[in-house]
Order: C-alpha cells, then structure tokens, then sequence
C-alpha cells in the first residue's frame, strides 16, 4: 500500500476504510516507511506481559478454554522472542476480549522499525 489509497483501495473486502489504517499505522509510529521495512511490527512480549503477565497464565487461561496442547516451555519462548505465532495471537486477542466484554485495543502495541 505504501501510504497511497486510491479511490479503488478505500474499502477492504471486509469493509475497512484502508485510510483510517494508514492513518492509525502513522499516529502510532509517526513514519509509515520505517513500519514498512521493518520485521517486528507488532510488541509480542509488551502484549503478551501486559494482558497475561506470565507464560505459567497464558496457558492456563489458554487450557480454561480448552486450548490443551499449548505448554509453558513453548509459551516462554514467546516472550524471549517478544513474538506470538499468528494463530495464536488471534485466540489470545479473542479470549481476551471474551472476558473484558469488549474489543482491546491493539495500536498500542506497534512500533517502528528496527
């Protein structure tokens, strides 16, 4: 995308105004092209820390939920990396807001490029 937004673009097949994207990726990181070359865009371990604390909790929130085949040696190593793996991160958003009773906010946890 590269911070231009034609007027075929504006709209994502989910109906996401692909502008207000590029406008919450640059209030958050205040340059659009460092995001873009960047590897980690997303704060795993801030993420991970702030909503959960431990791996010892990721996993057992995760088993409360039926989740079984998660263990804490692959949880922590989450946290070292400061990366959540895709699928996971997705359940994790989800359970949280399950038990919020609403959506979380994740902006807070991009960052620019290293």
């Amino acid at each position: 995308m590269h911070g231009k937004v034609t007027g075929q673009d504006k709209k994502s097949e989910y109906g996401v105004d692909r502008r207000q994207i590029v406008t919450l990726v640059n209030d958050r990181t205040n340059n659009l092209r460092q995001i873009n070359g960047c590897r980690k865009v997303f704060d795993g371990k801030k993420f991970l820390t702030q909503n959960f604390h431990t791996a010892q909790h990721v996993v057992t929130v995760m088993r409360a939920y039926g989740f079984s085949d998660l263990t804490v040696a692959a949880v922590e190593k989450w946290f070292q990396r400061g990366s959540v793996p895709g699928n996971w991160l997705a359940i994790l958003i989800a359970v949280k807001e399950i038990e919020t009773g609403g959506p979380i906010s994740v902006a807070k946890y991009l960052k620019a490029g290293e």
